[in-house]
């Protein structure tokens, strides 16, 4: 008998089905109990006792799957601006950019507003633009592409200390961050600056969601320089995204945009992960503070 490959449907004829479907309607499909339509000896068909049918079932329709957002939408003010509080708790507005909700608990960074300008071309090679031996600024651990492979693009994801951690895709969720929407011929791009000694985690509590991406990580040598390291990191990041690979010998990853190309644009969000005070139990506090939210275009 062939073996049925890994994802194949179960095929199960109709003489294996009233051997095995018993009284009530259980069966065992592989290694799990489930509830079988009755079989009669005319062909017939009836739902087993005891089996509760959605409205939308009862119809002959299946149930509409219903999207949970991992984050808590921000508010708005009167003219459309979203509202954020900075690191002191104080509320304060910022423009809204198509595609970016962000989360009710991000807060402002200090340096919001003195951003430096994103420059794909300039920081393209990795090497000489960002890990000069003459002017460090962040250095390269490791990678995974296409990060899409656990259920509704859910997962786990470490943010290493005094290391930069991007997300990249077509759409990414993060809690405590906001959520980021692409679309056809734009891809989203998530950066983490953690400029601290302790590791962010997005765990099974609170999982990242990102939707045909990727993800990597890497060490921030200039902390005192965040600025600029973030300039470096997001700006090779737009690259990628637009360009695609430009030295020879390296590899890169095409279809974050839902196109079979290069992005036209990328919609950036970069965030500071610092301790800052104290909560009300004496414990540190930890803040995920914007810093960059923008789209940049070809």
């Amino acid at each position: 008998m062939r073996a049925l490959q890994e994802n194949q449907p179960m095929r199960v004829s109709r003489r294996k089905l009233l051997q095995i479907g018993g009284i009530g309607g259980l069966a065992l499909v592989g290694s799990v109990a489930c509830k079988l339509p009755l079989i009669g000896n005319d062909g017939s068909s009836s739902t087993p006792r005891g089996t509760t049918l959605t409205p939308s079932e009862a119809g002959g329709t299946p149930t509409p799957k219903v999207e949970v957002s991992l984050t808590n939408p921000a508010s708005k003010d009167a003219n459309g601006n979203w509202v954020v509080n900075n690191p002191d708790g104080q509320a304060e507005t910022i423009p809204s950019v198509d595609g970016f909700t962000p989360d009710a608990s991000l807060v402002l960074a200090p340096e919001w507003g003195k951003t430096m300008s994103l420059d794909a071309a300039k920081f393209a090679d990795f090497q000489k633009s960002l890990n000069d031996p003459d002017h460090p600024l962040v250095g390269y651990t490791y990678g995974e592409n296409d990060q899409s492979d656990n259920i509704d693009y859910r997962r786990t994801l470490q943010v290493p200390m005094y290391s930069w951690t991007v997300a990249t895709g077509e759409e990414i969720d993060a809690p405590g961050i906001g959520h980021l929407k692409g679309g056809p011929g734009r891809a989203v791009e998530l950066m983490i600056m953690n400029i601290d000694g302790t590791v962010g985690d997005f765990g099974s509590d609170n999982p990242i969601m990102i939707k045909h991406g990727f993800t990597g990580t890497g060490r921030i040598w200039d902390g005192d320089n965040v600025v600029e390291d973030e300039q470096g990191i997001s700006s090779h990041y737009v690259s990628r995204l637009q360009n695609g690979v430009t030295l020879p010998g390296e590899s890169g990853f095409v279809g974050q945009c839902d196109i079979p190309s290069n992005c036209n644009e990328v919609l950036v969000v970069s965030v500071i992960r610092r301790q800052w005070g104290q909560n009300e139990d004496g414990s540190n506090r930890y803040q995920y503070q914007l810093l960059r939210e923008e789209i940049v275009s070809k």
